[in-house]
């Protein structure tokens, strides 16, 4: 599940999982976004304060989705 989709799931703001995460609403608002990637601390404390509902992956969508394309269609060797 995306941190998106999580709070509004569970009707949180922004700014109140922020503060549960001890981070700046902005950098919620990045991730929700998909602007920004976050660090290993930060992906750890979502991880925690969401009861696991969302995990590494899904704050990492376009990166994933390039792997996962990537591992479907891998380069044929010249």
């Amino acid at each position: 599940m995306t941190l998106a989709d999580y709070l509004a799931n569970h009707r949180e703001t922004r700014m109140a999982f922020a503060a549960r995460v001890g981070v700046a609403s902005s950098t919620i608002s990045r991730l929700c976004r998909g602007e920004t990637a976050p660090e290993a601390s930060l992906v750890a404390a979502i991880v925690r304060a969401t009861g696991g509902e969302v995990l590494p992956n899904d704050l990492f969508p376009a990166a994933m989705a390039q792997i996962s394309l990537a591992v479907a269609q891998p380069n044929e060797p010249a």
